[in-house]
Order: C-alpha cells, then sequence, then structure tokens
C-alpha cells in the first residue's frame, strides 16, 4: 500500500512539473518575426499620418521584402490603400496588375494589429490632395482611369456607377493584366435594396371588358415589394378596388350553374410580378421600364365565397416607373420613397366578356432598406 502510495505520488509530481514547463515555455514564447512586422505596419501608418512619405514607403518594402518570406506583411487590400496613401502610384499599379499571385507563397498568415481605422481616417482626410497628385502624374491616361476607377470605388462615390466604369474597362481591355482586380471590384461592387410601398392605382379600361363590367375606371389599393440588384428591378405586387364595379350583363358563375345577374356587384383583384432594368443610373430621375406579369380575378362579391369566381385571366403589359427617394436628416440615408409609374395591360382569354385593355396609373409610396441606386 506504501508503494502504491509512493509510486501515485511520483506520478502527480512528474505531471505537475511538466505542466509548469509548458507554461513558462507558452508564456516566455516571442516569435521575432510577428513582432517585426506588427511593429513595422504600425511605424507605416505613423509616418504616412506624420506625412513622412519616404519613411514610409522604405518601411512598406522593407516588410514585403526583406521579412521572413513565409510571413504575409500585408493584404492585399492594405498594400493597395497605403500605395494610394503614399501616392506611390506605380507601386498601385505593380500590385493590381499581380493581385491574383499576391501573398501566393505566403505559410504564415497572423493576425495583426489593425491598421485600417486609421488609414482609412487618413484616405478621407487627403481625398483632394490624392486626386491631384494622380492628376499631374507622369501615368499613361489608362493607368490614371484604373486608378480613378479604384478611388470611385473606395471613395463609394457611385457603387452603380462605379460598376458600369469596371464593365466598360474589362469590355475594352479583356485580356488585359488589370482584368483580374477590375473583376473583384466589380464582385464588390453589388448594390442591393428593397422597398415596401402601399399605393394608390388608377385603370382605365377598354375593349369588351367595359361592356361587361361598370364603370370604365377602376380605383385600386395596392401593396408592394420590391427588389433592386444593381439595375436589375423585381417587383411582386396585390391589390384590390375600392370603387364601387357592377355587372352590365348576366355572367355565369365558374363553380355552379348559376349566373350572376345584372347590376350585382362584383370584387375585382390584381396580382403578378414585374421585372425591369434602370436605363439611366448616372440620373437622379432615375426610370425602370419593365415587363408586367399580372393576373386580375372578378369574383362575384355577394355569393358564397368558394363559388363565386367570375373569371381569372392573365394580363401581361409593359411600364415604366421612377424613384423619388427622400433622405433621412437624422439617419444621414434615404428612408422614405415616392414612387409614379403608368403600365398598360392586355386581358389575354378566350372569354369574349372579358377581352380588353386597362392603362394604369399609380402612386406607391413607402420606405426603402439599403443605399439608394
Amino acid at each position: 500500500m506504501r508503494n502504491l502510495f509512493l509510486l501515485i505520488t511520483i506520478l502527480w509530481g512528474t505531471t505537475t512539473f511538466a505542466q509548469r514547463n509548458i507554461r513558462t515555455e507558452i508564456l516566455n514564447y516571442q516569435d521575432s518575426t510577428y513582432n517585426i512586422i506588427d511593429n513595422g505596419r504600425q511605424l507605416v501608418i505613423d509616418k504616412i499620418i506624420n506625412n513622412d512619405i519616404k519613411k514610409a514607403n522604405e518601411v512598406f518594402l522593407y516588410l514585403i521584402n526583406e521579412t521572413n518570406p513565409d510571413y504575409v506583411s500585408f493584404y492585399p487590400a492594405e498594400a493597395i490603400i497605403i500605395s494610394i496613401a503614399t501616392q506611390n502610384f506605380k507601386q498601385f499599379i505593380k500590385f493590381a496588375k499581380d493581385i491574383q499571385n499576391f501573398n501566393k507563397d505566403k505559410k504564415k498568415f497572423p493576425l495583426y494589429t489593425d491598421i485600417y481605422a486609421e488609414l482609412h481616417a487618413h484616405m478621407n482626410t487627403n481625398k483632394d490632395d490624392i486626386h491631384k497628385a494622380l492628376t499631374t502624374s507622369a501615368l499613361s491616361e489608362k493607368e490614371k482611369n484604373y486608378i480613378q476607377i479604384y478611388l470611385d470605388y473606395y471613395f463609394n462615390e457611385n457603387k452603380l456607377l462605379n460598376r458600369q466604369q469596371i464593365k466598360k474597362a474589362i469590355k475594352q481591355d479583356p485580356q488585359g493584366a488589370f482584368v483580374p482586380f477590375l473583376k473583384q471590384m466589380k464582385n464588390l461592387c453589388t448594390v442591393m435594396k428593397m422597398e415596401i410601398g402601399l399605393g394608390y392605382q388608377h385603370n382605365i379600361l377598354s375593349g369588351k371588358l367595359t361592356e361587361t363590367i361598370d364603370p370604365k375606371s377602376l380605383s385600386n389599393i395596392m401593396m408592394e415589394i420590391d427588389f433592386f440588384i444593381n439595375r436589375t428591378y423585381f417587383s411582386i405586387y396585390f391589390g384590390g378596388r375600392v370603387n364601387k364595379v357592377t355587372t352590365l350583363k348576366a355572367l355565369p358563375l365558374k363553380e355552379v350553374d348559376e349566373s350572376y345577374s345584372i347590376g350585382e356587384k362584383v370584387h375585382i383583384t390584381k396580382t403578378g410580378l414585374a421585372l425591369g432594368y434602370l436605363i439611366n443610373p448616372q440620373s437622379k430621375f432615375k426610370l425602370y421600364p419593365y415587363v408586367d406579369l399580372g393576373i386580375m380575378a372578378l369574383t362575384a362579391k355577394e355569393y358564397d365565397e368558394d363559388e363565386n369566381e367570375l373569371f381569372t385571366g392573365f394580363m401581361p403589359g409593359i411600364g415604366i416607373k421612377t424613384d423619388i427617394v427622400f433622405r433621412n436628416k437624422k439617419r444621414n440615408r434615404e428612408t422614405f420613397f415616392i414612387k409614379p409609374y403608368v403600365v398598360y395591360n392586355t386581358l389575354v382569354t378566350k372569354n369574349s366578356n372579358f377581352k380588353g385593355h386597362m392603362l394604369s396609373f399609380s402612386v406607391t409610396m413607402g420606405i426603402l432598406f439599403g443605399p439608394n441606386l
């Protein structure tokens, strides 16, 4: 029993000693390369802020070229921005052309002290100086254009317009060395927003439909949910009439062998989808021509709800919308919109009672989520 106790004591002591050794080793461990790079990165930012551009470039290039090649010194976005901040545009061109191979052979990707916040603040403060330096630089006009596209992207001038500039630049030189860099920017320039609105719609009817229901104009309340991805517009809408509509002739009910009498009230609903495209992204008064894929349904209002269908028909059309957006000064962003639009639909049906056309004028108001395009 004494021997067993002695063995347990020895094992416990050995384990405790080993654990203490590991703890001491961890506490004493220092990655000198990490420390050099982390301190150097902060020194670069300090020199940029204090306008010692020459020294900032020297430290920046030392960290990239002279430190342990297994370690990442700067990530691509950081290197690109530092090149702009130090107005070393030739260095920017070099990095942008080889963006896919930047840090390609690196094996260690440490989490360094963040430098982006200070760098971004400096960029915003010196925005005008950077633009002036680019204008007077000895670069070719093509290279200046690439850098200007990046500056527009970085300073978030207009992401939708910026995306168009990038696509144009790629189209002009599809095999160029800048294309991978431009494509990365284009992917980051995706703009999305959603709008939810409630509106009034006035419909003017024509064709045989006007001989079936009265009056020749309808007033609807419409609910819309709109989605915008870059220049593409997609909408889901539904609504119903608010004015009194009556039959001008006896109409058969679909579900039962009966007719709905002349002069009875009719309920009308419209639902559908709309798909459009922004044609003038540079204008404040934006226009969205669109294709409308609607369905119109007439039901006998005074009849049993399960057996009251008079007519349901496909109603394709074409239209055009615009957005009038208002800025919330407290939140410093766009939050409210008014959307006027007009659409012309045709009822596609074999039922001669309901053949006709509909010209609609609408105004929708609501709130938007996401940046204004």
